[in-house]
């Protein structure tokens, strides 16, 4: 959701993105319309539809680093505290997005796009798509990772952020 808000600001407001790197990112975002109805009531099934289709092996077999930690569980108890209204006016506002592809070609800053390599929310074909659209964007597939990278794969993820942003030293 983050991804589409960024991108928006970049291609609206160039003066003010210096860089822009988007994570779990594609031109467009529809959300599947069983999962919209379910993000509309209350109930726990539009966070557990998001944790089943958001996470890669890691998530679903266990790997995080931290011994114990269980990634879905806590994406459940994360993702429960906005299902109903909340989440479904986020996916609604995801589902509408019409105009990546326009912003994108817009983007005057330097961009990265990471995708993870088995994400089924926003496929890494469609990350591609998008790096595509952004001038001189580059990116990074992560592997044996689906949407939720930052929690599926903490170190690459923070690696492809920092390589991107942060300035080597001048010796």
């Amino acid at each position: 959701m983050g991804a589409l808000v960024a991108l928006a600001c970049a291609a609206r407001t160039p003066q003010k993105v210096e860089r822009i790197a988007l994570l779990g990112a594609a031109p467009g975002m529809p959300v599947h319309p069983t999962l919209l109805a379910a993000a509309a009531k209350p109930e726990a099934l539009g966070p557990e539809m998001i944790c089943d289709w958001g996470f890669g092996p890691a998530g679903h077999f266990g790997g995080h680093r931290s011994p114990g930690s269980w990634m879905l569980g806590h994406a459940l108890a994360l993702l429960g505290r906005s299902a109903g209204q909340h989440l479904h006016t986020d996916l609604a506002a995801c589902n509408a997005y019409a105009g990546g592809l326009d912003d994108a070609a817009r983007v005057a800053c330097p961009a990265l796009i990471v995708a993870g390599a088995l994400d089924r929310m926003t496929p890494a074909r469609q990350g591609a798509r998008l790096a595509g659209a952004i001038a001189g964007a580059g990116l990074v597939s992560l592997p044996r990772c689906g949407h939720m990278m930052m929690v599926e794969q903490p170190d690459a993820t923070r690696e492809a952020l920092a390589g991107f942003f942060i300035k080597p030293r001048e010796e």
